[in-house]
């Protein structure tokens, strides 16, 4: 492979070095997804940074290397050895059996060319798969592995922030530390907690490592949700409790009080109407009123509470109970039973297949129809030689109105700040185009607020919300 290619649209691609060996893809998966598997290989590619000297990466690996060499590297900074450059390598110990594997700084002191660590990702170092990053502001640098903080270095590491980078070797391109590398996300900013945090969940569930994630972590269990969801299909009643002064034990019935329009009771069920946990399914769009009553034989008591089913449901579970290359099941909106990290509303508001495991970007013929569902993407409009034109590109469902979806497109320079853009979206495929499906762009601003609106700046990041107002 000579190419790893920036997806990000920034054309930062990790490529060959002439003479040096290059990764295999092909040869080895995670969660049954391919990587690039470096065995005495390397790329090279540019390096981030902002203005003021942060950036941060965030990566995931699968270590195969044992036994492992001191100064064996992942990445590294090329023909960094200056003060501020880095490399994530195997510790220098004087036992190398029990080297760990951590981010290694020069030091401003070039003469001892004292070495100073930031924190170690796994001691001792052993194979096996690893979610790591760092965060480089211009106060300190923050190291995490597999969710977990493990130090954080009081110096910005800044002076080698500009020289290319290496996959795949350390900065004197003389050790190599073999491991497949499944997907590495860069920025010119130190990213926040959330966006961090956000992140290690995205990419711990797609990669299937999410159980290497500490049990406190908010995405320890789930995928980060992509969506607000503002309708429902089944409602966990859980949470109620009964409780008697006298000490009597009660029996519990929950009933269908009041709907909206009026005469909707038929469309709503309970898989245990005695159940004091009860879980209630709707069919149709409304608003309903739903009261759980207790008796102990003397005396009864009750509550009420009101579940409102928004206009998407009907669409969601035409589309739920439709043809897909496998039987769906889990078929809640919150659910991502393929386990590709977009949850079945995500799958249905893209036209997406939720029992196939894919984050394909999607393609579409222009003023023809959708060839395949996929992800958006990023795309430049402009013909050879012209300014670039890029658009952020998506498919959004043709019966969005009557569903009630409402597409958003928000750009960011730093991932910190986002701007909703207010263009009306270009539709690209045919108005007569086949399937529930339509591809849709809207061009990037020149500029976007950044660094808390001190700044206006190109944005090099999109996203597309999907909600119901």
């Amino acid at each position: 492979m000579t190419q790893w290619s920036d997806k990000s649209g920034n054309n930062r691609h990790a490529v060959e070095e002439p003479g040096q060996n290059t990764p295999k893809t092909g040869l080895a998966t995670m969660n049954g997804k391919n990587v690039l598997t470096f065995n005495s290989d390397r790329l090279n590619f540019p390096a981030l940074s902002a203005s003021d000297g942060a950036w941060s990466y965030i990566g995931v690996i699968n270590l195969t290397k044992t036994p492992a060499v001191a100064w064996d590297s992942v990445l590294s900074h090329a023909d960094g050895n200056v003060a501020g450059s880095i490399q994530i390598d195997i510790r220098d110990l004087t036992n190398p059996s029990s080297s760990s594997f951590g981010l290694t700084i020069r030091d401003n002191n070039e003469i001892s060319h004292t070495l100073h660590e930031s924190g170690s990702f796994r001691n001792p170092y052993s194979p096996g798969s690893a979610l790591i990053s760092s965060v480089f502001s211009n106060t300190d640098i923050r190291s995490y592995s597999n969710g977990n903080h493990v130090a954080t270095f009081g110096q910005q590491a800044t002076s080698a922030r500009d020289n290319s980078m290496y996959f795949g070797v350390n900065r004197a391109g003389t050790h190599y530390l073999d491991a497949n590398h499944a997907e590495w996300v860069f920025f010119d900013s130190a990213i926040n907690e959330t966006d961090r945090q956000n992140l290690e969940g995205y990419l711990a569930h797609k990669w299937g490592i999410d159980g290497e994630l500490p049990n406190d972590h908010p995405y320890k269990n789930s995928s980060p949700k992509t969506s607000n969801l503002f309708f429902v299909t089944d409602v966990d009643l859980t949470g109620a409790e009964v409780i008697d002064p006298d000490g009597y034990s009660s029996t519990v019935t929950w009933s269908v009080v009041s709907t909206s329009p009026s005469g909707l009771e038929a469309n709503v069920t309970f898989n245990n109407p005695n159940a004091l946990n009860a879980i209630a399914t709707f069919t149709a769009e409304g608003v309903y009123t739903l009261r759980m009553t207790a008796n102990d034989g003397f005396s009864t008591s009750s509550d009420e509470v009101v579940i409102t089913v928004g206009p998407a449901m009907t669409s969601y579970n035409n589309w739920a109970t439709g043809t897909f290359n496998q039987t769906f099941t889990d078929t809640d909106p919150n659910s991502d039973p393929d386990g590709d990290g977009m949850v079945n509303f995500m799958e249905f508001a893209f036209g997406m297949d939720p029992t196939t495991s894919s984050r394909s970007s999607l393609m579409y013929v222009a003023g023809g129809n959708v060839t395949q569902p996929g992800s958006p993407k990023l795309i430049n409009f402009a013909a050879e030689g012209e300014a670039p034109d890029y658009r952020a590109v998506f498919l959004r469902r043709k019966d969005h109105i009557a569903a009630g979806l409402v597409y958003t497109i928000d750009f960011s320079a730093d991932l910190g700040e986002w701007t909703t853009s207010g263009v009306t979206p270009t539709i690209l495929t045919a108005s007569e185009s086949s399937g529930d499906m339509e591809a849709v762009s809207i061009p990037y601003p020149a500029t976007v607020p950044a660094h808390g609106g001190s700044q206006n700046l190109p944005p090099l990041f999109f996203r597309v919300k999907i909600d119901m107002p």
